[in-house]
């Protein structure tokens, strides 16, 4: 296994060409049909989410969104006052949703 990206090897003069080998080798060579078709559902539900709140003013569906990352062994490290802001910034986001 690789400890670098692929990409690190390889360089493309035609940005649309690097572009299009990335997108490539991340769609059908790294993860499952099944994967990318759970996510496209899932985005799909997310915009149809969106329409509806607002039909008017978000026609096409967009939205915002962010990575969260779940509990990291480096996470054991943190002190209390630290986890406890976390859990309060975790609830904050849950209730915009």
């Amino acid at each position: 296994r690789l400890l670098v990206h692929f990409y690190a090897f390889l360089y493309f003069a035609n940005g649309l060409q690097d572009l299009w080998t990335k997108r490539f080798v991340r769609d059908h060579l790294r993860y499952k049909d099944e994967l990318q078709c759970a996510a496209a559902r899932a985005v799909h539900a997310v915009r149809e989410r969106a329409k509806a709140r607002n039909p008017a003013g978000n026609p096409r569906g967009f939205f915002d969104s962010f990575h969260v990352r779940r509990l990291v062994p480096s996470f054991c490290f943190l002190n209390k006052d630290d986890i406890a802001s976390h859990v309060r910034w975790c609830c904050s986001i849950v209730r915009l949703a």
